[in-house]
């Protein structure tokens, strides 16, 4: 099974009306198949889900928080991917993925590359 990413934002307010998510640099995609939810309140008006980023259109001040969980599948060679988190500012956010020796959790900075070192296949 493709590896499962978590993103759990506390308290987000977007600073522009497009947030990023995504990964950069990477020989990883984001698994189109896979569902991706995150609660928004101050009415999102577009989410678009491109290979590499989930982009939500929505009012500057939009608050959001909860869980983004969406599957990253290889696409060539052997770098890690590494995530992106833009346009937004947060009381907390991290990230969770698998690796062979358990689940990594970090904290997420906006506009900071996080690299997903040692991202291995889910085990579901």
């Amino acid at each position: 099974m493709d590896p499962v990413i978590t993103v759990t934002l506390t308290k987000a307010v977007a600073a522009t009306n497009l947030v990023g998510f995504g990964l950069t640099g990477a020989d990883f995609a984001l698994d189109r198949g896979t569902a991706a939810e995150l609660t928004i309140s101050g009415g999102a008006t577009n989410c678009t889900l491109l290979a590499r980023q989930i982009y939500i259109f929505t009012g500057v001040g939009a608050q959001m928080s909860g869980t983004l969980t969406i599957a990253v599948v290889p696409t060539s060679g052997e770098s890690p991917p590494t995530f992106v988190v833009n346009n937004i500012t947060f009381a907390s956010a991290s990230i969770t993925w698998p690796t062979d020796e358990g689940p990594v959790t970090q904290a997420l900075t906006t506009g900071t590359p996080m690299p997903l070192a040692g991202i291995s296949a889910s085990e579901d």
